[in-house]
């Protein structure tokens, strides 16, 4: 009998694959809940976190940013306990949202290139933070 590697490689890699994700899967016992995630408009915030980080950048005869916003969207789950706040990464507050412990918001600056339009630049280090309560959450 003749064995392709090729072949043989391929049903390896694509074997080993399907198991490693049959095992997370098992590990992470997924159980539907009742929660709602609700989406959030940040939009509105992305003016204001511009106008502050180009305010400073001009101070320092920096180049001026074109855009300031979050890396992800976000939502909200209003439990028993409070509101959590969460991103498409899945990563969120580890309690609820309150005086002591608001939501940080991080903004990242993207510039693009005064010499080729089509060429830009996004900040790995967010630029500014901004605070929220429960309240810019539900209220907007």
């Amino acid at each position: 009998m003749r064995v392709d590697l090729e072949t043989l490689a391929w049903y390896t890699k694509s074997t080993l694959k399907s198991e490693v994700n049959r095992i997370m899967v098992n590990r992470h016992n997924r159980q539907p809940s009742n929660l709602e995630v609700r989406l959030l408009d940040f939009s509105p915030l992305h003016i204001k976190a511009l106008e502050f980080v180009n305010a400073q950048e001009v101070e320092k005869g920096q180049p001026l940013s074109t855009a300031c916003k979050p890396m992800n969207s976000h939502g909200f789950i209003e439990t028993d306990d409070g509101v959590y706040v969460l991103c498409t990464e899945g990563v969120g507050s580890r309690h609820p949202i309150s005086e002591e412990h608001p939501y940080e918001l991080d903004f990242f600056t993207e510039r693009v290139d005064a010499d080729n339009p089509n060429k830009s630049f996004l900040g790995i280090i967010p630029s500014c933070t901004i605070k929220l309560m429960t309240n810019d959450m539900l209220y907007g």
